[in-house]
């Protein structure tokens, strides 16, 4: 006879359970652990057997056989057994042990297995550290009787209605009222639910010593739907957003330590650490001091991060601010010294729209302005409607701007810089003013501005004597392989010295080429439709334009792959639409890889036909859950609701 066996992590139906012989003589070694059944275990060979941690109903007489250790069974009589639990219940029927899923084993919420096994032995072994679905055990206090270890949708949760002063980790029914309570008692690792609802301000400042990172995030499909791909006539006005269903003011992560740390290593190792927001509105949300934060599918007015370090800014909606604030990128400032410039921030496939002011004395709005940033990647994003500046980098106050790749960006209309006097209606820029990408007047070293697609000038200002106007130095800047009206070197036509152009599409015909490959168009846009200004008064409406490439245009496979080969980390590897560069015979200029057919790629086309339509919805639905990289549009590694509102922004074209 088999001798020595050992059933582990198994789902029994109830034409599958193992019906042992009395034939056997002895059943020593025989070991069963941690399986469920769905109808009892023979009744069979019982005597000599181990039974650890099982769930199922109770095999076997009345009377307790075996060795039993934490086995949770289903009878219609209470009796001891051991370290045994019983539900009563009916006789030889699993139906209180709370089993379901779409399988009918995994457990419920609510199941009298969760926690009811070992809190050390066999379940924490090698053998036995992991379920069925290869989920570490445990995961509460102790382990879960069964084959599955029931993971939860979160570990803490928050609720409009909740009590800072009831709620409980691991427990749904007792939600935190607060962002910060519920952060206080969250482990590393942890997810905190937040339940549909409006809330104040929430200030995590304190919620410091985060071992792993501990994520905030609305229910599963719940989350705001914007990223880049979002066309900007579904964007949400101002303060009236209605397609996040949790929205709360200002979100403000701020170490209170922060006067004393001054240096880069300050800042690596601090306490305010390890913290994931995703899919909620907010007001404003400030970064400060703070290492490993990530916002992912967010929508806000603005950000401010300042002398912070691993910071993901991703997925995400900032927009609708007319007071003169912008989202910015800072090292705080130098009062009473100069802190660490903010460094490792990765900002990409956002959209960042509608910033600007309605008098001269608010500031100088931008999309998005860096003022002190040591190491960063700005790519996949889209600006629309932004003042004084869509993308700013100059250094203010003490602060640095170096080591910044800025790739695959869309950059469409820039609105007045002086006052508009209106949050709706603008007048479009006249001369030199419509800079889309200002590289400043201040230091810049290592910078690289490459494939991206704007409608206005790329500019940098530097203090040499051959026009650059302003009062830095310019180190190792890089520009190559974008499209845009022209470069402009101080106030005029130009090329900045100590800068690498090549392979750049200027098509509005004037100025310089600056790189030996650069190209001057003769004044068309190379893109499928240019933005659209129309007068309403004294002011302008805009509608903005789309900024896929025309068929037979001089940006189609334009950068040849040797070059991308000989400067190795220069030419993206995918373009704003994550479609795999290069598509045809050569790299295409600008931010997006026109298809293989000259038809251009639309974000949901799936089956690329040239339409989004109820195949491609069939498809992702197919795919729905796994990680196909063609249905996953926001590459994120998982075909989920956020793929699904992209197919759907672009359904119908």
């Amino acid at each position: 006879w088999p001798t020595n066996l050992t059933f582990r992590n198994n789902f029994f139906g109830s034409d599958q359970n193992p019906t042992f012989s009395s034939g056997i003589p002895d059943c020593t070694g025989y070991v069963w652990a941690y399986n469920t059944h769905h109808d009892t275990p023979g009744d069979s060979c019982i005597a000599n057997g181990t039974w650890i941690g099982n769930l199922a109903p109770r095999p076997g007489y009345y009377t307790c056989e075996g060795t039993h250790t934490k086995n949770v069974w289903q009878d219609s009589i209470n009796y001891t057994c051991g370290s045994d639990k019983v539900i009563v219940g009916t006789r030889f029927a699993s139906d209180s042990l709370g089993l379901g899923g779409s399988d009918g084993f995994h457990l419920t919420a609510s199941s009298p297995a969760i926690d009811a096994a070992e809190s050390g032995g066999y379940c924490t072994s090698t053998l036995g550290a992991k379920d069925i679905d290869g989920n570490s055990r445990p995961q509460g206090a102790a382990c879960d009787a069964g084959a599955d270890e029931y993971t939860p949708s979160a570990n803490v949760w928050i609720s409009a209605t909740g009590s800072d002063t009831t709620c409980v980790r691991g427990d749904s029914t007792k939600p935190c009222a607060s962002f910060n309570k519920a952060c206080s008692i969250a482990q590393g690792g942890d997810i905190v639910q937040v339940a549909d609802g409006t809330y104040p301000s929430q200030d995590l400042s304190t919620c410091t010593g985060k071992t792993s990172t501990v994520t905030f995030k609305p229910v599963s499909g719940h989350e705001c739907p914007y990223s880049a791909a979002t066309p900007w006539s579904s964007l949400p006005a101002q303060n009236s957003d209605t397609s996040c269903d949790v929205t709360l003011g200002d979100l403000t992560l701020y170490n209170q330590s922060y006067p004393s740390m001054t240096t880069p290593t300050d800042i690596v190792n601090s306490s305010l650490k390890n913290l994931d927001f995703e899919g909620m509105y907010a007001t404003t949300v400030t970064v400060g001091f703070a290492h490993n934060i990530t916002l992912d599918h967010m929508a806000a007015t603005d950000f401010y991060v300042s002398a912070s370090d691993t910071v993901t800014i991703q997925n995400s909606d900032f927009g609708n601010v007319y007071n003169g604030d912008c989202s910015t990128v800072s090292n705080r400032g130098n009062t009473p010294t100069p802190y660490p410039d903010s460094s490792n921030v990765t900002i990409k496939g956002n959209i960042f729209h509608d910033s600007m002011r309605l008098t001269s004395a608010q500031s100088h709005p931008d999309g998005l302005f860096i003022q002190g940033l040591n190491g960063g990647v700005i790519d996949g994003n889209v600006f629309y409607r932004d003042a004084v500046l869509p993308l700013y980098l100059n250094s203010v106050a003490g602060g640095s701007i170096q080591n910044i790749s800025i790739t695959n960006n869309l950059i469409h209309d820039v609105v007045d810089m002086t006052d508009t006097g209106s949050s709706t209606l603008s007048q479009p820029q006249g001369n030199f003013s419509p800079q889309t990408i200002s590289l400043g007047d201040n230091n810049i070293s290592n910078i690289t501005v490459a494939f991206n697609s704007v409608s206005g000038w790329i500019r940098r200002q530097d203090n040499t004597q051959s026009g650059g106007n302003g009062t830095g130095t310019t180190t190792n800047l890089q520009v190559y392989g974008n499209i845009a009206q022209g470069y402009v070197y101080g106030n005029s036509y130009g090329c900045s010295i100590n800068t690498a152009f090549d392979y750049n599409y200027w098509y509005g015909g004037s100025g310089s080429k600056c790189g030996i490959h650069d190209s001057l168009g003769s004044g068309s846009s190379p893109f499928t439709v240019a933005d659209t200004w129309t007068a309403s008064g004294s002011y302008y409406t805009v509608a903005p334009g789309n900024y896929s490439l025309k068929t037979a245009t001089v940006p189609i496979d334009f950068v040849p792959t040797s070059f991308c080969t000989a400067n190795a980390g220069i030419c993206p590897t995918a373009d704003f639409s994550s479609l795999a560069r290069p598509y045809g015979a050569a790299y295409d200029a600008g931010a997006e890889e026109l298809g293989a057919t000259g038809t251009p790629t639309t974000p949901g086309d799936l089956n690329s036909d040239g339409h989004v339509n109820i195949t491609d919805l069939s498809i992702i639905l197919t795919n729905w859950a796994t990680s196909n990289p063609t249905c996953d549009l926001n590459a994120n590694g998982t075909v989920d609701i956020f793929d699904l509102s992209i197919l759907l922004s672009h359904f119908g074209i």
